[in-house]
């Protein structure tokens, strides 16, 4: 252990009091450091989305494939394929992750937010048949 970590070690309620004292005393410069590193450093809000359904896919090993932001948000401003509605499109997997299916652009569509909740990680079959009330 080199001569500063056993100082640490052995004043850790002192480090930690001085530390304290320091955001204490430097609150707002602090605070406009974090701003200005999270407004140089924000991802648009899909990028995480995209990253966490291919990570999903990868997971479960069902295939992952590039959606280009572009083909994204050319679904985000399609209707709703099961009602038509426009507007809150959520973009869903035809056939689930959960159920083996891949996230590629074959496998998505746009729903709006109704449709997407109902169908949960059903099949579509599933879902029609729900849907006129025959399950």
């Amino acid at each position: 252990m080199t001569g500063a970590m056993s100082r640490r070690k052995g004043n850790q309620a002192e480090v930690a009091a001085y530390h304290r004292a320091y955001r204490v005393k430097n609150k707002e410069g602090l605070a406009a450091q974090k701003r200005k590193y999270e407004a140089s450093h924000k991802a648009p809000p899909e990028i995480g989305v995209r990253r966490a359904q291919r990570q999903r896919a990868r997971k479960l090993g069902n295939g992952v494939f590039d959606v280009t932001t572009k083909e994204m948000e050319r679904m985000r401003n399609s209707p709703c394929v099961y009602c038509g509605a426009i507007g809150n499109i959520h973009i869903d997997h035809v056939v689930p992750v959960s159920k083996g299916g891949s996230h590629s652009i074959g496998n998505l569509q746009p729903l709006c937010q109704r449709c997407n909740q109902s169908k949960s990680a059903n099949f579509y079959s599933v879902f029609k048949y729900r849907k006129a009330g025959l399950l």
